[in-house]
């Protein structure tokens, strides 16, 4: 898999990469737990080629986003995120299946407006 975030370049074996603009996803896992969705910027994170045991002993974690640092993860940040690999994977958008790599992800400050009751 190939990975580009910004000017930042990643490739190699990876079980997943989460790109991600607020803190959870997935009923409750903390997987970016310090990202916020205002600072104009994602947070991808990238895991490796984690055993069954890595996952077992840290999945459970991702629920309080105690998960990290961990050796076979990396966090990176930035505003345009492209996802490539050799042969076409499927990609999840928020529990959907739209399509598969090739993908690019472009965070475009202020294009929503978003009214908070208060």
């Amino acid at each position: 898999m190939r990975l580009s975030v910004d000017d930042e370049i990643r490739s190699g074996r990876m079980h997943d990469v989460v790109v991600a603009n607020g803190r959870s996803f997935g009923g409750g896992m903390r997987i970016c737990p310090d990202a916020e969705p205002d600072d104009g910027l994602f947070d991808v994170l990238t895991i490796g080629d984690l055993t069954k045991r890595d996952l077992l002993t840290t999945l459970p974690k991702t629920f309080w986003g105690k998960h990290l640092p961990h050796p076979k993860a990396e966090l990176l940040r930035g505003s345009t995120v492209t996802v490539d690999s050799d042969v076409p994977l499927p990609i999840e958008l928020d529990g959907e299946q739209p399509g598969t790599t090739p993908a690019r992800f472009e965070l475009v400050p202020g294009a929503l407006r978003v009214r908070v009751p208060g």
